[in-house]
This record gives structure tokens, sequence and C-alpha cells, in this order.
């Protein structure tokens, strides 16, 4: 599933950066070979790493890109309501989103966990496991939320369920954060699996 969510992200940046266009279905098998060796590396915390803080950076470049947008452009000329929709999930475009901000939220606060010392109880470390994952799950809610409300007066009906490609095509930091999202996925496919 996460492969073929990245494929139109891939598709985007190889036609704007390299004027090539591929098939999804050719992008999806290109991806499944491809992510064959990362399947064998025997370290996989060196691989979440770099994988976490490309996450990471496009988990939260994106709602400043949106309000970035917003305050310089203005909210879309046709406004989106849940009721002039299709479907929900028009209205919210988290599809991919959802994907990226979930899993790099908890990480954020492992520090907070820190290493437990022999004297701490399991009460304490609980305590701090239930804080821990409150304000993961309270920072993926909000940036949720946020993407979400943001894509939606930003595009208004044209928002796709892809927000990253409601963006014209042209646009720079849409397209770097198509890549680095892309492949922060297809990093972390070894790891979820």
């Amino acid at each position: 599933g996460n492969l073929v969510a990245v494929v139109p992200l891939l598709q985007r940046v190889l036609l704007t950066t390299f004027d090539l266009a591929v098939s999804r279905a050719t992008l999806v098998a290109c991806l499944s070979v491809l992510e064959l060796p990362l399947c064998l590396v025997s370290d996989l915390g060196a691989l979440g790493r770099g994988s976490s803080a490309l996450g990471l950076l496009a988990t939260l470049v994106l709602p400043l890109l949106l309000a970035g947008k917003l305050a310089t452009s203005g909210a879309a000329s046709e406004p989106l309501s849940l009721l002039s929709v299709p479907s929900l999930s028009t209205s919210f475009p988290l599809a991919l989103y959802a994907f990226t901000a979930q899993p790099y939220c908890l990480p954020i606060f492992f520090d907070e966990l820190g290493a437990s010392a022999p004297d701490v109880g399991h009460a304490v470390l609980g305590r701090r496991q239930r804080r821990v994952g409150a304000w993961a799950i309270a920072l993926a809610f909000a940036l949720q939320y946020s993407v979400g409300l943001l894509g939606a007066v930003l595009f208004g009906l044209g928002v796709e369920s892809n927000l990253l490609l409601s963006f014209a095509h042209d646009d720079i930091l849409a397209l770097w954060l198509s890549g680095t999202t892309a492949l922060s996925v297809c990093l972390c496919l070894p790891m979820n699996y």
C-alpha cells in the first residue's frame, strides 16, 4: 500500500525534474525490486535514523508550506464545504500525510522516556510511556487537522486526496516535499513489515 501511495509523487518528480513519463505499473515494479536490498539490511536502526529524519522534516514542513501559500495567495475561489463534495475524503486531504505524520511523531518524544535507571519502578516508566504516547498522538492529530484544514481552504474544490498533488507542477518546495516523502516512505518499508 505504501509503495502504491508514493507512485503519484514519484511520477510528478520524474516528469517535472527529468521530463520522464513513467507508468504507474512500471514504477510499482521498479520500487518493488529496489526495496529488496533494503529488506536485507541487518541494522534497521541505522536505516530508521535516516528515514525518520527525512520523514519528520517532510511532515513538519508541509503545514508551513500550506500556511505560507495561504498567506500569500489567499483562500480558494471556490471554497470547500462538507456539503458540496461527493465524499468526505475529498474534504480532508490526509491520505498520504497520515502515513507520514503518525509514525514520525512518536520518535520526537522518545528522548523523554530516557534510559530507565534500575531503581525506576514500572509505575514511573508507565507514566512516562503514557505521557510520550499522549504527546505524540496530540501532535499527530494537530498536524493532520491543520494540514487538512489548510489544504481545503487553500485549494477548495481543486484539492486532491494526496495533498502534495494539489500544488502546481513547477512549485519547487512541493516537488522537493514529494520526493522527500516518497524516499522516506520507501526507506521505512522494511521496518514496517
